[in-house]
């Protein structure tokens, strides 16, 4: 019985979760994606988990349109060479998963590409995301030679992406 009534109460709190949720006040254009969860994979290592937890701190808010989201890029971009130039490299992850999150919406208004460049947009979205990881553990390893080099990759990969409306 005792069980029984711990399934009630997480059923019950998750209820009352979503209940609280539907009542956000974020503007209808706004979305969030956040980063990935424990439940994504099963934790290997306690570094893991801690990157884990970094990367869903606060989810990165997603603007409506491709140009918006290009400029939110931009802005977190020039934020993050800032964190690193000041030697703040334990806020790196910060910044770098909302570049991760806001690369990662842009497939979704690149419906008037061609498939080729859609391909191309997928693998550029997956390095972003390897590249980010890459920033994550330099920050948080206090190695700024490394935390530059991989940002400058990060600059090379959004310079490279095509830019669309």
């Amino acid at each position: 019985m005792k069980s029984r009534s711990v399934v009630h109460r997480v059923a019950a709190l998750a209820v009352t979760c979503m209940l609280a949720s539907c009542g956000s006040n974020k503007p209808p254009e706004a979305s969030s994606v956040p980063g990935p969860t424990r439940a994504d994979k099963p934790a290997a290592a306690a570094s893991e988990a801690s990157q884990q937890e970094e990367s869903v701190d606060a989810p990165t808010l997603i603007p409506s349109t491709a140009a918006d989201i290009w400029k939110a890029i931009d802005q977190q971009s020039a934020d993050l060479q800032a964190i690193i130039q000041n030697g703040a490299l334990k806020e790196v992850h910060h910044k770098a998963y909302a570049i991760r999150d806001l690369v990662a919406a842009l497939p979704a208004h690149a419906t008037g590409l061609s498939s080729d460049a859609q391909a191309r947009l997928q693998q550029d979205v997956k390095f972003v995301a390897t590249l980010a990881e890459r920033l994550d553990a330099a920050g948080d390893a206090g190695d700024k030679a490394d935390a530059e080099a991989n940002y400058d990759k990060l600059v090379a990969v959004l310079g490279g992406m095509t830019r669309f409306p």
